[in-house]
């Protein structure tokens, strides 16, 4: 089994150092992208069956729009194949 289609690690690390893993699997996941008209994107959820997280909260607007068009094109090519 390829172990990249799997599983879908996100390590949430706090400015502590404390880190949190998330799992999530691929073929259930979906990412959820909020935006402004002016602003671009304000929040991104992952989200599958069980589990519900927020990503990507540090990032500016400008990478939130290039991180969450990346994990899109990402999910579709793992749900495709």
């Amino acid at each position: 089994t390829n172990q990249a289609r799997d599983a879908l690690l996100v390590r949430k690390v706090g400015v502590s150092g404390k880190t949190i893993d998330h799992q999530f699997n691929p073929f259930w996941t979906k990412l959820s992208v909020a935006r402004h008209p002016i602003i671009g994107v304000t929040a991104m959820t992952l989200a599958s069956r069980q589990n519900r997280i927020t990503v990507g909260d540090f990032l500016n607007p400008e990478d939130r729009e290039s991180f969450s068009k990346a994990v899109s094109v990402a999910l579709a090519r793992i749900k495709a194949h």
